[in-house]
This record gives structure tokens, C-alpha cells and sequence, in this order.
């Protein structure tokens, strides 16, 4: 698979708009329930998060098609998306280590936060050298959270 990296377009909104529904869709529903994942999706916020949000975005492709994004803000990953179909390749790895190394030019920690019931993406950090912190509730969308941190330097994955 030939894979690259590139700052994300004004023209990847509708493919990433569809990768971002059907990815939440597979991912979210088994932990957030397909009700939940369902109205999230018809209000139309993953659509304009992805709008919102494209001029600060990064792409990876795989063999010449979108499969992923991140955005980032100031130290922290606000989103990172790998299609649901392409997960478990390595691409999720790829897109995150390049989103770092950008990011730690400028911070000395990063961080993020996740469901604490996305056992899968949490693992995924864990592997990645990301340390789970704190736990809390989200103020907007009511459901528990997990922060992780990285500091720079850290390259360590855990075994």
C-alpha cells in the first residue's frame, strides 16, 4: 500500500464528510449505542466538524484515496479518524506520528482525550506511547472521558 501525508483541501470535505459517518458509525455505536451515534449524525455535526475544521487538518491517503484525518489545535489532537474499512494497517500509526512530531516543534506535551469505553482507540494511544490520565465527564455531551498526555521526547510504545 503506498501511502502519503498532506494537509487536508477544501476538496476532501465530502469523501472525509462520508469516512467520518460510516467510521463513527462502526467505531461509536458498540459503546455509545446506534441511537446515539444516529442523532449525532443527523444533526449534522460530524458534517460541519469536518467543514469547520478542514483548513487545519491532515490527510493520509492510501494508494491515491483519502483514508484518514487529524486536527489538531494548538497541543492537542482534537480529532483523529482512520476509515473504519482500512483500521489495523498501520495508517492510524503513520498519520499520528507525523501529527506529533509536527506538533512537538511547538509543545512540549500533548494531549487528547477519548471515550473511556473506546476500548479500541485507547488501546490504540496506549500502543502509541500516549499515558491515560484523569477521567471526566464531558459538560457537552454528557459521556465519560479520558485524557491522554505525551510529552516530547517520550518515543517509548508500551509493549
Amino acid at each position: 500500500m503506498i501511502t502519503e501525508i498532506r494537509n487536508a483541501r477544501a476538496s476532501d470535505v465530502e469523501a472525509l464528510q462520508a469516512i467520518s459517518e460510516a467510521t463513527i458509525r462502526a467505531n461509536y455505536a458498540p459503546f455509545l449505542g446506534a441511537w446515539a451515534v444516529e442523532r449525532f449524525i443527523e444533526s449534522g455535526a460530524s458534517d460541519q466538524y469536518v467543514e469547520d475544521n478542514i483548513a487545519g487538518g491532515t490527510v493520509i491517503l492510501a494508494d491515491g484515496e483519502l483514508a484518514g484525518l487529524c486536527v489538531c489545535k494548538e497541543n492537542a489532537i482534537d480529532l483523529m479518524m482512520i476509515d473504519h474499512r482500512l483500521q489495523g494497517r498501520g495508517l492510524g500509526t503513520r498519520l499520528l506520528e507525523h501529527c506529533e512530531a509536527e506538533m512537538f516543534e511547538h509543545y512540549e506535551l500533548l494531549t487528547l482525550k477519548s471515550f473511556t469505553r473506546n476500548d479500541r482507540a485507547n488501546s490504540f494511544y496506549a500502543k502509541n506511547g500516549w499515558v491515560a490520565g484523569e477521567t471526566f465527564v464531558d459538560q457537552e455531551s454528557g459521556y465519560a472521558m479520558v485524557r491522554f498526555d505525551k510529552p516530547r521526547g517520550d518515543t517509548s510504545a508500551a509493549p
